[in-house]
């Protein structure tokens, strides 16, 4: 029996990064950093100062919440609504260089994002409120057309 758990716990360990670089799910919004540190559900853990949490309600952030398939939970990144060129990459260990990113999200029109798939191959579903799944492939390299936020993400890759 107790082999039986050994085993287990140690496939369950060399499994789920598998699991993961497979893809993931997550809520995406844009919001104040008050908010997004609000919504971080370590929050009560965090070292952070009345001043700094006061100078983030003045700050875009995208935050990612309500993960599977991640190593995060809760991840939170500048957002540049007003530069669309700017673009934060992201793999299932949170952000990431190039080389080593899944995907980019940056700035769309006002209200969406876009996606930069980073991989050979990304399928993107998107849910936002109150609409149906939309859902599309993205080859290396390819950028999603404008995507509503705030929206449920889940991407595969091949």
């Amino acid at each position: 029996m107790h082999r039986s758990i050994v085993f287990l716990v140690v496939a369950v360990l060399f499994t789920a990064p598998v699991l993961a670089a497979g893809g993931y799910t997550f809520d995406v919004r844009v919001t104040d950093g008050r908010s997004g540190l609000l919504a971080n559900p370590d929050f009560a853990n965090m070292a952070i100062t009345a001043e700094q949490f006061e100078r983030a309600a003045g700050s875009r952030v995208v935050v990612f919440e309500k993960t599977t398939g991640t190593h995060w939970r809760w991840l939170m990144l500048s957002w540049f609504d007003n530069d669309r060129t700017i673009e934060q990459r992201i793999n299932e260990r949170g952000s990431a260089p190039p080389e080593k990113a899944d995907f980019a999200i940056g700035a769309g029109r006002t209200g969406h994002f876009r996606l930069r798939c980073l991989r050979d191959e990304c399928g993107v579903t998107v849910t936002d409120a109150g609409e149906y799944p939309g859902t599309l492939t993205l080859k290396r390299g390819d950028v999603s057309p404008d995507l509503p936020l705030p929206a449920r993400v889940s991407l595969s890759f091949r």
